[in-house]
């Protein structure tokens, strides 16, 4: 404690946070003043039982900081700002904090995004507070990156980056200006005033006005509008009736700024339409996430993944990603709990290595490998916990839910749009015998789908590159319906098994493995994502091993059981006959080998005509004698042993 305040000051006002957390449990912490600074409260600072934040601007002479986001932005302000290079210098998880003591006035705490609105830092002073030593929520420790005294300087002799969106600047005012008056000699002004007074809105300049105010894309084969956040780096989707509110908005207080109160009565419902008709063309980008970016959008940024080393950049509109991954990534982050406590009870390590590089291929905006993932095991296996917390990694909003039995509704397509993961949860055993079921190889194969949208006279378009994943506590039988080979390319089977009996029932495990270890499972992704872009450059999909591929072997057999019982119980014979009763009975006998659920009686006798007529040729008879009786069955066939 003694080394901190020499290198802060004695004038520092030290502010005590709960250990792994950034911000104070005290909601009056900003009326914490110099005189609480007692020798008891120092010593229990000290003790390590907390994080230490300092109250940044006047309470603690003039304290201040610069917190810049991301690592790569260091060193270009430092290059801005040499004599900054010689001043205290802290970090959190990324980025840093450069400390200075500013001499005069200065601005308050001041969120700075750069032009495109993505954000770039911050100015901490009056207001604010920042965390110098403790545990970060992400697992590391705060760090002195560079342990120097503090700089004192006038505010205005910081040099900003001429990229950011600089409040106490005027020269974005001029050019804010300028760009007004080309906006009116081109469209006119806002409004326009007539010879006897009257007004009329101008609705071309309102509209260009609209555009200029939001970040705002048009998507057509959606129907839909996204407005970008720059806080998050999201292009989200906003409803018809909040940008016709966002309209109407941006009318009035234009015109009350120009006095124009007496007017208001002539912004109503046809002039909002007809603004959001004139408004749609201008910012209409179609295409605009039909082909995603090599990243994967993160809490503190964007994963660039187009090299062989991933790099941690800055949210960008270019990136045109609506969906992000609710944990921040910290490279030296790990995650031994999920591993030993959660992976390996109920994992070999084959399956271990399988299901990290199908979790590190979830994390692609796209279905590289077409695969349709399925995991069984009984209940209270841990296999619900996995797949919650695989929920919370990727983010629900980038989730839908799978409903086999809806696929072939009008409307259910339409639910899939600016998802990445489709889920089906504690499925029952017939989830893929639905009619719809068939669907699922079109929605992971990269197929162009068609959905209808309700309120919508159009058709919109979505392309089928969605991760799919399926649990069950029951054995899964698929609809095959001939087509095999089509399940098995994309078919990839885990089976979830308590092999630790020992292993304990621990509550909310999931989130327990988020809040301590979820920078560490983004990284155990990352690495599974690795290694499966290898595997995806070699062999165009996942590698399995002899005892994975031979899961599909059997879920496909005993999905289409009937079909292995034709093929490797029945053998032509000349002159021998065999019922059908018998053949039904002979297909028991062989699905109870196998350890397989037999069809019923009458769903099997409808399969065998078209299965034995393509396999062998033969035709049912329907004279087939036994007894004094004439049944059913075929001639030339026999049940070999």
């Amino acid at each position: 404690m003694h080394n901190l305040l020499t290198i802060l000051g004695e004038n520092t006002v030290l502010l005590k946070l709960p250990c792994g957390e950034k911000y104070p449990s005290n909601k009056n912490w900003q009326k914490t003043t110099l005189a609480e600074m007692t020798p008891d409260y120092l010593e229990e600072l000290s003790s390590g039982r907390f994080n230490i934040g300092v109250l940044l601007g006047k309470p603690s002479s003039g304290l201040c900081s610069i917190d810049i986001d991301q690592d790569e932005a260091v060193e270009p302000f430092l290059q801005l700002n040499p004599t900054l290079q010689s001043s205290l210098r802290t970090r959190g998880a990324r980025g840093a904090n450069i400390w200075v003591r500013i001499v005069g006035e200065h601005p308050k705490l001041t969120k700075l995004k750069n032009k495109q609105g993505a954000p770039w830092g911050e100015f901490r002073a009056d207001g604010g507070q920042t965390v110098i030593w403790g545990k970060h929520p992400s697992g590391c420790n705060y760090s002195i990156a560079a342990e120097q005294p503090i700089v004192e300087i006038p505010f205005e002799e910081i040099n900003w980056p001429t990229d950011l969106q600089c409040p106490w600047r005027d020269v974005e005012a001029l050019d804010s200006d300028d760009t007004l008056e080309e906006l009116f000699t081109e469209q006119g002004p806002p409004f326009i005033h007539g010879e006897k007074g009257g007004v009329t809105l101008n609705q071309g300049c309102l509209a260009a006005l609209f555009s200029r105010e939001h970040l705002m894309i048009y998507i057509p084969e959606e129907g839909e509008f996204y407005c970008y956040n720059g806080e998050n780096g999201l292009w989200e989707h906003k409803q018809l009736t909040t940008i016709k509110g966002m309209i109407d908005k941006l009318v009035r207080r234009l015109m009350i700024e120009n006095e124009l109160t007496c007017s208001l009565a002539k912004i109503t419902a046809p002039f909002i339409e007809s603004v959001l008709t004139l408004f749609r063309p201008k910012v209409e980008k179609p295409g605009a996430f039909t082909h995603p970016q090599s990243i994967i959008h993160v809490h503190n940024g964007v994963i660039d993944i187009s090299g062989e080393e991933y790099l941690l950049k800055s949210f960008s509109p270019e990136f045109y990603s609506r969906n992000q991954i609710p944990v921040e990534y910290v490279e030296e982050a790990t995650c031994p709990r999920f591993v030993h406590e959660l992976l390996e009870p109920c994992l070999g390590p084959e399956d271990i290595d399988l299901i990290q590089r199908i979790m590190g291929s979830i994390l692609l905006p796209y279905n590289a490998a077409q695969a349709i993932i399925l995991i069984t095991g009984a209940a209270g296996s841990g296999k619900s916990t996995f797949v919650d917390l695989a929920e919370k990694l990727i983010g629900k909003d980038n989730i839908y839910e799978l409903r086999t039995n809806n696929l072939n509704g009008r409307f259910e397509l339409q639910f899939y749009v600016g998802k990445r993961l489709l889920a089906g949860k504690d499925v029952p055993g017939h989830f893929l015998q639905e009619k719809g079921a068939s669907i699922l190889k079109k929605l992971s194969g990269g197929d162009t789908l068609s959905a209808e949208k309700k309120g919508l006279s159009t058709v919109i378009t979505l392309q089928g590159d969605f991760h799919i994943i399926i649990t069950s506590n029951s054995d899964l039988h698929v609809m095959v319906d001939g087509d095999s080979e089509a399940w098995r390319r994309r078919l990839i089977i885990l089976e979830w098994s308590k092999r630790n009996t020992g292993r304990p029932n621990i509550p909310k495990f999931s989130e327990q493995l988020l809040q301590e270890e979820g920078s560490g499972i983004l990284n155990w992704m990352l690495e599974g994502l690795h290694k499966h872009s290898k595997e995806l450059s070699s062999h165009g999909g996942f590698l399995l091993n002899d005892s994975q591929r031979l899961r599909i072997d059997t879920l496909l057999n005993e999905s289409d059981s009937v079909r292995a019982f034709v093929t490797e119980k029945l053998v032509l014979s000349p002159g021998g006959t065999i019922t059908s009763r018998d053949l039904f009975y002979a297909y028991e006998n062989y699905c109870d080998e196998q350890g397989w659920e037999p069809y019923g009686y009458h769903k099997a006798i409808r399969k065998f005509p078209a299965l034995i007529q393509e396999r062998y040729g033969l035709r049912r008879s329907h004279d087939i004698r036994v007894g004094d009786k004439e049944l059913r069955g075929y001639r030339g066939l026999a049940i070999q042993d």
